[in-house]
């Protein structure tokens, strides 16, 4: 199901851009035509291995995965400042 929502992108260090939403960080794993698929930027910690992910439509549509994440939101983050896309 596909909410309307305000996402947040900010630019990350490499370039590219992390989806920001609710207190956690979600970095691009997959670009289709029209929508981008999102992971936890904690999936690659090994020890948490956080199996979130969503999926956007521009930059105010977003789905979210089945699998919750499996620590908590963190707010109050320094970031670059945000990016419109």
């Amino acid at each position: 199901m596909w909410y309307e929502r305000e996402l947040q992108f900010i630019e990350n260090r490499r370039g590219g851009f992390s989806l920001k939403y609710r207190g956690y960080l979600f970095t691009t794993e997959r670009r289709y035509n029209n929508t981008v698929n999102w992971v936890c930027n904690k999936n690659s910690n090994s020890k948490l291995r956080c199996p979130a992910r969503c999926v956007t439509q521009g930059n105010r549509m977003i789905k979210f995965g089945k699998r919750r994440h499996n620590h908590g939101a963190v707010y109050g983050v320094v970031a670059k400042l945000p990016v419109e896309k």
